[in-house]
């Protein structure tokens, strides 16, 4: 509450209540940086979007929430244009669309572009009172940064919420900064998100995952095309480096089903529970992780047959057009990311080396 009354009601006293929750939130860490300076703010309809800089770290926060830090680049690129996609193509022509509240600006942005004819709602799934069901709900990195409150979402009754919320044939599109935390975290949200979605869907972009779940989801791949028929919506998605509908397509790691080895044995975050998950911020002033990125991507080896058999074509004429050449375009990037994985050294690698050797991982 002090935070929020200091940075919605009170800019002139240089910002006191959130210099002292930043502060707060990264105490005890090797790089905490100090003396914050605010470079810009703005009240919109996303909330009070503040920008604050020390030294070389920058942060971004949404009323009061700390949603992005970073060594120089605070903001989100291919992963998040990866998800607004993925939700748009896996929920079909989406009549009635929400993303989860704090969002990103980036975040509502994207749904406005490529889904011009949806309606759009922000959506707490805690809140009481509304009880609307969408094609589509969007939740980006905004909800899951909060370092009091990731709970809210990445816990079983927060999915169960959202779940509720879906109608049949929806789709939940969840981002998830895999490369940013630890093995064991990663392992706990995959096993979080499989409790309430048994048949979510994997893809990476660098180092951050998208889920895509909902029963009964699929998606056709003349919507995937549609995303690319609007001059603006191309723009956005090529700034993210995703030039074709096939763009959509190669990121894709595996099926729930697939993961099991990964998530098997980890516990899932639940609000009755003790434990609580970090704070899923994707934080640049931190190495990205081998591990969780290797625990995910080894899954690209077993194929895309899972991914394919959901895809819709309206002939067989037309999925033998549209996946000419993708199969070499998937084991190519496949190759790319376990050869970058595999550079490592130091703490890494050795901690790669255990897993490889523990019976979770493929070996071909």
């Amino acid at each position: 509450a002090g935070t929020g009354f200091a940075v919605r009601a009170d800019p002139w006293l240089q910002w006191r209540g959130l210099e002292d929750g930043l502060n707060r939130a990264f105490a005890g860490l090797a790089r905490a940086p100090s003396q914050w300076r605010v470079r810009s703010h703005v009240l919109d309809g996303t909330g009070w979007i503040v920008e604050l800089k020390a030294g070389d770290v920058e942060a971004r926060c949404i009323d009061g929430a700390v949603v992005a830090v970073s060594g120089g680049d605070a903001r989100y690129g291919a992963g998040l244009r990866l998800l607004v996609a993925l939700g748009a193509g896996w929920s079909g022509v989406p009549k009635r669309t929400a993303v989860v509240t704090p969002a990103l600006p980036e975040t509502c942005e994207g749904m406005r572009t490529l889904m011009p004819e949806s309606s759009f709602e922000r959506l707490d799934p805690w809140r009481r009172g509304n009880e609307e069901r969408y094609d589509l709900i969007i939740c980006g990195p905004g909800p899951l940064s909060s370092r009091a409150e990731p709970l809210r979402i990445m816990s079983v009754e927060g999915l169960r919420l959202l779940r509720a919320r879906l109608r049949e044939g929806g789709a939940l599109a969840l981002w998830f900064p895999a490369g940013y935390v630890a093995g064991a975290t990663l392992g706990s949200g995959m096993a979080t998100v499989a409790k309430v979605f048994p048949d979510f869907k994997v893809f990476l972009a660098g180092s951050e995952a998208v889920f895509v779940a909902g029963k009964g989801a699929s998606a056709a791949f003349e919507d995937l095309e549609a995303l690319f028929q609007r001059q603006a919506a191309e723009q956005w998605l090529r700034e993210g480096g995703i030039w074709g509908p096939l763009d959509l397509l190669t990121p894709y790691a595996g099926t729930a089903g697939e993961m099991i080895s990964v998530y098997g044995a980890s516990r899932a975050y639940r609000v009755s529970r003790p434990m609580r998950p970090p704070a899923l911020a994707r934080d640049l002033r931190v190495k990205t992780r081998a591990l969780p990125l290797a625990m995910l991507a080894q899954h690209r080896l077993a194929g895309t047959e899972a991914l394919l058999s959901d895809l819709q074509f309206s002939s067989g004429n037309q999925r033998y057009v549209a996946l000419q050449g993708f199969d070499n375009i998937y084991w190519d990037a496949t190759a790319r990311i376990l050869e970058s994985i595999g550079r490592v050294r130091g703490p890494q690698r050795n901690a790669l080396v255990r897993f490889l050797s523990d019976g979770r991982a493929r070996l071909d």
